[in-house]
């Protein structure tokens, strides 16, 4: 059970990852692996996990591009 659920969190936060990287890419034009240098950067800037540095991007970023925030598909 214990590999269960680290398994589904360990998914969790590879998309939590990748939703970051795809909003550097939109923000500010960067390339795929640009933003994950980027990323990656930032983290150890600020003395934390690539995860909460990508958590603080999702968290963030419709204040940063309001422009961006698009309707839910099927709204």
């Amino acid at each position: 059970m214990l590999g269960l659920r680290r398994s589904e969190y360990t998914m969790q936060v590879d998309r939590e990852v990748d939703r970051a990287q795809v909003l550097l890419t939109e923000l500010y034009g960067l390339g795929v692996g640009e933003a994950s240098v980027a990323l990656r950067d930032e983290a150890v800037a600020t003395g934390v996990s690539v995860h909460a540095a990508a958590l603080a991007v999702v968290a963030n970023w419709a204040t940063q591009a309001p422009v961006l925030r698009r309707s839910p598909r099927g709204l």
